[in-house]
């Protein structure tokens, strides 16, 4: 675990190893994303963070470059108790100035058809629809339901970054 920032006098931010993170935030992967398949397709090859309150991760974010200009969000949560207090969008923050501050140009994030919420979270965040990525469910293992509505195409938004 390597410490990264001191956000607030509570609020930590930590970048851990493709284990650590399957050892200590597993919850919170398996909140962004509900196939362990997936995660360990990506997780390997990528960047991850975790806030930390109170001695506990409260938050997580992966990251992974898809080219030299591309940076894609491949899984956020936030615990269901520290919800709707600003901790997505910090860490949104924070890998919108790293991206930036490492050369990066885009943002890019993938969510479900029926994850209003998460759509909703993500347009105030400043990405702008991109593109639509059909069937893209069917390659897990179970059907995911969110809002009552089965996940078939993923809705990939995008946020271009200046520095």
């Amino acid at each position: 675990m390597k410490f990264k920032a001191q956000l607030t006098s509570e609020l930590s931010l930590w970048q851990l190893s493709p284990l650590e993170a399957r050892e200590q935030i597993a919850a919170l992967l398996f909140l962004a994303d509900e196939s362990w398949m997936m995660i360990n397709r990506y997780l390997p090859t990528a960047t991850i963070y975790a806030l930390r309150q109170a001695g506990e991760f409260v938050g997580s974010i992966v990251v992974k470059a898809q080219d030299e200009t591309t940076l894609e969000i491949m899984n956020i949560a936030v615990i269901p108790t520290h919800q709707r207090h600003g901790f997505g969008r910090q860490l949104i923050n924070f890998v919108e100035h790293d991206a930036c501050q490492q050369g990066y140009r885009r943002l890019l994030v993938g969510t479900g058809d029926g994850s209003v919420q998460n759509i909703a979270f993500y347009i105030r965040a400043g990405f702008r629809f991109a593109e639509i990525k059909t069937n893209f469910f069917e390659q897990y293992e179970q059907p995911i339901i969110e809002n009552g509505i089965q996940l078939r195409d993923m809705i990939v938004l995008v946020k271009e970054l200046f520095i």
